[in-house]
């Protein structure tokens, strides 16, 4: 049975990969755009660093990783689209909750996953159009992969 600190080193370095595979995907383009455009700009906004212990200080798990006015959400916890709205109030334009539509989960763990249903519903009850991404690490569910068009 693996130690305690060795499972945190390990789902550790599986969120430290998974943002940075975000943030590779996300700036990919960047070369090409720069011709076209103006720099492009990338804003990281941590919508909730909550545990599952409940704290009403805290929202749970979720960082926002804006690039070019498109949000890329990093797990969904409790809390994430109001933590959403307030950040749009403060600046973040692209965090208004009609934007969210592409997700990624670092692992199934019930903090990291709660506010599924509330980024699902509320955007879309909100008048969201286009179909909403959500994306998980393969081997997550023994089947990985993603699934969309969920609204």
């Amino acid at each position: 049975m693996m130690s305690q600190t060795k499972l945190r080193k390990r789902w550790s370095s599986r969120i430290y990969s998974a943002v940075a595979n975000i943030l590779f995907v996300a700036t990919s383009f960047w070369p090409a755009l720069a011709q076209e455009k103006p720099a492009s700009q990338t804003q990281v906004v941590l919508l909730g660093t909550g545990t599952p212990l409940p704290d009403p200080e805290r929202a749970g798990p979720c960082t926002a990783i804006v690039v070019n006015g498109t949000p890329y959400l990093v797990d969904l916890g409790t809390g994430v689209v109001r933590r959403a709205a307030a950040a749009r109030n403060k600046g973040v334009q692209a965090l208004e909750p009609t934007n969210l539509k592409i997700a990624f989960i670092t692992h199934l763990h019930s903090d990291h996953t709660l506010g599924v249903a509330d980024v699902l519903l509320t955007p879309w009850v909100m008048g969201r159009k286009e179909p909403f991404e959500l994306l998980w690490a393969a081997g997550n569910t023994g089947h990985g992969g993603a699934h969309s068009d969920c609204v």
